[in-house]
């Protein structure tokens, strides 16, 4: 099952490890997408305002509270799946939104080098929105330099 949510049109994807609350709402996921609207807004550099509307959320695997950016080898699947609804998703569209990859930690560096590898037209950029865990982030070095 691909865990998305958000707009149709939006003007950016923001992709999740995953949610770790197993009790999801439409609330919930509206103050998610506010959350991240208000983020990427505060951190623009070219103080482009991004609303809730313009934002849709891809989570990579199922909810499991208290996991963090642990992604275990039962997953990949389920994130591969997630990867393809994203690229397809980016790919059906005339103008290509912005995929943010939240995390710095983890697995997230490799996802956002995964799609910049599959969809190359696409602007990725891989950011740090909450603590995490800290894990050992050596592909981040190399994802930042093909970042487009």
């Amino acid at each position: 099952m691909i865990h998305q949510f958000g707009s149709e049109e939006p003007r950016v994807i923001y992709v999740a490890l995953r949610w770790n609350d197993v009790s999801r709402d439409d609330r919930r996921e509206w103050n998610l997408r506010r959350l991240i609207a208000l983020l990427l807004s505060a951190q623009a550099q070219d103080r482009i305002r991004v609303s809730p509307d313009d934002v849709r959320i891809y989570n990579l695997v199922g909810p499991q509270p208290s996991r963090g950016m642990e992604l275990l080898p039962g997953e990949f699947d389920e994130a591969e799946r997630t990867i393809q609804s994203i690229a397809r998703f980016v790919r059906r569209r005339k103008r290509s939104p912005t995929i943010i990859v939240g995390g710095t930690s983890g697995s997230m560096p490799m996802v956002a080098l995964i799609l910049r590898m599959i969809i190359p037209r696409a602007r990725i950029e891989l950011r740090q929105h909450h603590r995490a865990r800290p894990v050992n982030a050596r592909p981040l070095g190399l994802v930042r330099r093909l970042r487009g």
